[in-house]
């Protein structure tokens, strides 16, 4: 018997966009404002649920004659949930055979405002992922329960912006600006992923050969995570500047992700001549209030002059807790009696990761024959203002072979 590819998917998102302008040409001259802008708001719950009770194999009905010389595996399903308030992708992109130049207006601007105030909440519930026999005896079998996976993903904002200018010529006097802005504020961000029993059930056992690995159960929640770029690229860079600009709040809501599997392993009556493997089973759950990565980069073949590169990001959190928890009750076999059985418990990992902000800042400044009268910059600024940051892992059992 064999289950094994399955998909059990649900997704829920309040606002997508995808916006893009695109401008290639043998020389480009900027007479005017070029923009990208994009706006988003979410105000009401989002929730997104994938329930399965059995995914696997379960034996029984009569007659009540025990399971003998069989082989039966649960491998590579899938069973996730996501749920997300906004989603934005922008781009502005210019591609020149030639010469850039701004002679006038305000330049080129990627823009991008989202704010979530309702709850996100993502949950995947497996009550038995595997193999339960429920035959009286089991003798000789073959159990494989592998490379199953269980995740749920949460998230408030979620946008990546990039303004881009790439000229085999000069780039003169051209201003590039990528500006994000996120805030997150009322029901709170949640993903859970849980599972009963992860592995084989049997009641008595001889003989039988029992492996449970690679089993993955994730849970991820962000209240807002952005990826924001600005770069400039030619043979020639003069008088231009490249500025990115990130700012996320979190005012009120938690943050939490939480993962879980109540058994992982086996759970027999009696195990005689038996071998359980144990081994590779990921538990992680990852909780982010915001999260950003930020570039602006100016490259040339041959020199830089009078230009800059400029990097600003502010986050703050006002208020809301931010929680991971990942945990197992058992780790390995639960039995009444054994004898002559083995049992290897190995490479199983449990994370929990809980962080209020972080950010991935860089301005940079490259190129082959010098740079003159230019700067990098990178300017900082980090609050968390109140709300819990923790992270547990096993925090109310323990576990154990």
């Amino acid at each position: 018997l064999s289950v094994s590819g399955n998909q059990v998917d649900s997704a829920a998102q309040a606002n997508t966009t995808q916006a893009g302008i695109r401008v290639q040409a043998s020389s480009v001259n900027l007479g005017a404002d070029t923009s990208s802008t994009v706006d988003q708001q979410a105000a009401g719950a989002v929730n997104s649920s994938s329930t399965v009770g059995l995914l696997g194999v379960r034996v029984s009905g009569t007659p009540n004659r025990a399971l003998t010389e069989s082989t039966l595996g649960v491998s590579s399903n899938q069973v996730q949930a996501s749920a997300g308030g906004n989603q934005q992708t922008s781009v502005l992109q210019i591609d020149a055979a030639g010469d850039v130049t701004q002679t006038g207006g305000a330049g080129l601007a990627t823009t991008a405002t989202q704010a979530t105030s309702g709850a996100i909440n993502a949950s995947s519930n497996v009550a038995t992922l595997g193999i339960d026999n429920q035959k009286t005896g089991s003798e000789d079998n073959r159990y494989s329960v592998s490379g199953n996976s269980v995740g749920a993903q949460a998230d408030g904002n979620s946008g990546s912006n990039r303004s881009a200018v790439a000229a085999a010529g000069a780039i003169t006097d051209v201003l590039l600006q990528t500006s994000n802005s996120q805030t997150v504020s009322g029901g709170g961000v949640a993903a859970s992923a849980q599972v009963g029993e992860l592995g084989v059930r049997t009641l008595d056992s001889t003989n039988d050969a029992l492996t449970v690995s690679a089993n993955r159960v994730q849970a991820e929640a962000n209240g807002s995570s952005a990826s924001n770029q600005t770069r400039a690229g030619a043979s020639d860079i003069r008088s231009t500047l490249a500025g990115t600009s990130n700012a996320q709040t979190h005012s009120s809501g938690t943050v939490s992700a939480s993962a879980g599997a109540t058994r992982i392993g086996s759970e027999s009556t009696s195990l005689s001549g038996t071998s359980l493997t144990v081994s590779g089973n990921q538990i992680s759950a990852e909780a982010n209030g915001a999260s950003a990565t930020n570039d602006a980069l100016l490259g040339a073949d041959n020199a830089v002059t009078q230009s800059a590169a400029l990097v600003g990001n502010t986050q703050t959190h006002t208020a809301g807790a931010v929680q991971a928890s990942a945990g197992s009750n058992l780790v390995g076999a639960g039995t009444g009696s054994a004898s002559n059985a083995s049992l290897v418990v190995s490479g199983n990992q449990f994370s929990a990761t809980a962080a209020s902000q972080k950010a991935d800042n860089l301005a940079r400044i490259n190129a082959t024959n010098g740079v003159s009268d230019s700067g990098a910059a990178v300017v900082n600024l980090q609050d968390h203002v109140a709300g819990d940051v923790s992270a547990t892992v096993a925090g109310l059992t323990t576990l154990s072979p």
